[in-house]
């Protein structure tokens, strides 16, 4: 019998049949898995804590490259070695492995293999395999690789000391301190940064956003008075203050910053040390009252048995968002405190309290109360 195949089909078989070779030609047949270095900071001791799979049925002499690589820096380490992977699951030991190293630097040399610390930064870590070198067992085979992307942690000890944190101070130039501990720290110098914080930001958002009014690098001693070529330090701001460490001008990590502000004393003794109630109804918007803290109203209702009056606070002339805070008042004295700290006002400020009574049979139902805010904390 004399059976014949449709073109068509033998030409599907063919290519069905061409594509399961090249699948089985591209196969990977090493695997590099860098998982079992995370949560790991690399050192000259864990830095082959890679595994590497070969489903090869022999041995395989491969070269075995590494790059660690940080960004925005330029700092770089390198290494290479050759290597025979034997079928299975292959480990590497430190002991044994002879690499090539190549650094950017040699300050990072130096702290990388005789500190055993990475500077701060985040960095890829990349290992490449080379399969096949002269002396093994088949023809060559494809380039396998993996990376992992890591931080690391500012595991250097600096600690500010003082002024402490959130301290008020009195001179217009004080001395900064911090301390460092580490072997090497004879081998460091540091950087200091003051910056203003702003309205509505933390020291952290501050030091990293603000142009510095002081900053000064390549310190050696772990102290320094607010020099007087400086900017002049203002009454009342707040300042967040840090510092860096450096080896041999690599950053190794910075300080948490803290926070400080000058005050004057004499001005401090004549400021109330609380608020006093204002009478909503005598107030004739001449004065301007202090408001420590609190705001305390006194309000007498004498046209309704029930009223309403809306306190609204206007700083720099535009009232702040929000429908207002409703005071429900009686016939009669009604006294109420308002917390305006919450609206993080800056010492000294200058604010107002509009009050608006619901019912009025005056026609004129709305009054303006002026007031400067006192930070309750410069005053205890």
């Amino acid at each position: 019998m004399n059976i014949q195949f449709p073109l068509n089909r033998l030409l599907r078989l063919l290519t069905i049949a061409l594509l399961s070779v090249c699948e089985g030609l591209n196969a990977q047949t090493i695997i590099v898995n860098t998982a079992t270095l995370e949560g790991l900071d690399i050192t000259p001791d864990n830095y082959l804590g890679f595994q590497v799979q070969s489903m090869e049925a022999v041995n395989t002499r491969c070269r075995i490259e590494g790059s660690l690589v940080f960004r925005n820096t330029g700092h770089s380490i390198k290494y290479r070695f050759t290597h025979t992977l034997r079928p299975g699951l292959n480990r590497f030991d430190a002991a044994t492995v002879h690499p090539q190293w190549e650094f950017s630097s040699s300050a990072l040399r130096e702290l990388f293999m005789d500190h055993r610390l990475l500077p701060q930064g985040t960095y890829q870590y990349c290992i490449s395999i080379f399969p096949d070198m002269p002396g093994g067992d088949h023809a060559p085979g494809s380039k396998a690789d993996d990376c992992i992307y890591k931080q690391s942690e500012d595991l250097f000890s600096i600690t500010l000391l003082e002024p402490e944190n959130d301290a008020k101070l009195y001179e217009y130039n004080p001395m900064l301190t911090w301390v460092a501990t580490y072997p090497f720290v004879n081998e460091l110098t540091y950087k200091i940064r003051i910056a203003e914080i702003k309205d509505g930001q933390n020291m952290e958002n501050a030091i990293s956003r603000n142009n510095p009014v002081y900053s000064e690098n390549n310190l050696v001693a772990t102290s320094i008075i607010y020099p007087v070529y400086a900017k002049p330090l203002q009454v009342w701001q707040p300042y967040a203050w840090t510092v860096d460490a450096y080896y041999k001008g690599i950053l190794l990590g910075g300080a948490q910053p803290w926070k400080f502000t000058i005050i004057e004393d004499s001005l401090l003794k004549s400021l109330p040390h609380e608020s006093s109630y204002v009478d909503v109804n005598a107030d004739e918007g001449k004065n301007t009252y202090y408001a420590v803290g609190q705001a305390k109203l006194r309000y007498t209702e004498s046209d309704y048995l029930q009223n309403e009056l809306k306190i609204t606070l206007v700083r720099k002339g535009k009232e702040t968002p929000g429908p207002g805070i409703a005071w429900p008042v009686q016939r009669g004295a009604n006294f109420e405190v308002f917390d305006v700290s919450a609206y993080k006002l800056r010492h000294n400020e200058i604010f107002e309290l509009i009050i608006e009574q619901k019912n009025s049979r005056s026609g004129n139902n709305k009054k303006t109360i002026k007031y400067r805010y006192v930070n309750p904390d410069y005053v205890k």
